[in-house]
């Protein structure tokens, strides 16, 4: 009787195409944070030597320069603005800041007309945007 023996047969994976495809996954990621993180609004904000890092997590109004009140991607006007947070009373924590992002050539009257919406549904807790100040000097 002949007999031979069996070979074994090894299961080999290559791991070069795996971590390539975790690399382009990484970077698929990471692109596409960067891109839902920043708004689609343009808003040129000011700067302020007291600028602190604000929480993502924040419910934000958007000031354009164009006198346009943007909330949750939608332009809306002011009493729109109050009505939408009186009606989201319950998801928006009332100790939470409402966060700002005022175009600095955004109308005053504007600004003071949201910050008066927010008040009149009992918000008195929000925050401005804006960059760190950036001190140049002209000697």
């Amino acid at each position: 009787m002949d007999i031979e023996p069996r070979r074994r047969t090894h299961a080999h994976i290559d791991m070069a195409p795996l971590v390539d495809v975790i690399f382009l996954l990484m970077i698929f990621f990471i692109l596409a944070f960067k891109l839902v993180a920043d708004p689609a609004i343009t808003v040129e904000l000011p700067s302020a030597e007291t600028s602190e890092v604000h929480d993502p997590e924040l419910a934000i109004i958007s000031l354009t320069k164009d006198n346009t009140v943007v909330f949750k991607g939608q332009e809306i006007t002011p009493d729109a603005l109050a009505a939408i947070l009186a009606a989201e009373s319950d998801t928006l924590h009332a100790a939470e800041p409402i966060a700002i992002r005022a175009d600095k050539n955004a109308h005053v009257g504007l600004m003071i007309e949201v910050m008066d919406k927010l008040r009149s549904v009992g918000r008195s807790n929000f925050a401005f945007i804006t960059w760190p100040f950036e001190h140049t000097s002209q000697d």
